[in-house]
């Protein structure tokens, strides 16, 4: 009878521990998925290079989301692309996608540049593949 309490008590620790080795396994590989972009990323970059029919590709980040544009390297207001929400952002603190109706795609921040791909979804339609961008303005 004795060694019955003994196995039982055995088998029920034996029990919590896995769980708790499981718990603790299932917390750590887990990451952490951010809704918008941190202020972290706040400001203005520019592609390196032209990409649509000479204008260079222009976003700034600012509350959790950001607008993007083309035009020439000396301009700063938007023009041509839709402001994206924070909400329809999602990340993990340095990579992030977003989709609208209008537009969907990924920014990848390292530095102080950015990696933007995208693709528009209403006409005209187009597309921008892996553009390297770089800070310009805080």
């Amino acid at each position: 009878m004795l060694i019955k309490k003994i196995s039982v008590k055995l088998k029920s620790v034996i029990y919590l521990l896995l769980l708790l080795i499981l718990g603790l396994i299932s917390i750590s590989c887990s990451s952490v998925l951010y809704i918008g972009i941190p202020d972290t990323y706040k400001g203005y970059y520019i592609s390196t290079e032209a990409i649509n029919q000479g204008d260079y590709l222009h976003f700034r980040v600012f509350n959790g989301g950001f607008s993007m544009w083309f035009g020439d390297p000396s301009e700063q207001d938007a023009y041509g692309l839709d402001m994206i929400r924070p909400d329809y952002i999602i990340g993990n603190g340095y990579a992030f996608s977003f989709d609208t109706h209008n537009i969907s795609g990924t920014i990848s921040f390292v530095e102080s540049r950015a990696i933007v791909t995208f693709i528009k979804n209403t006409e005209p339609l187009f597309s921008v593949y892996e553009v390297t961008c770089v800070m310009y303005k805080q």
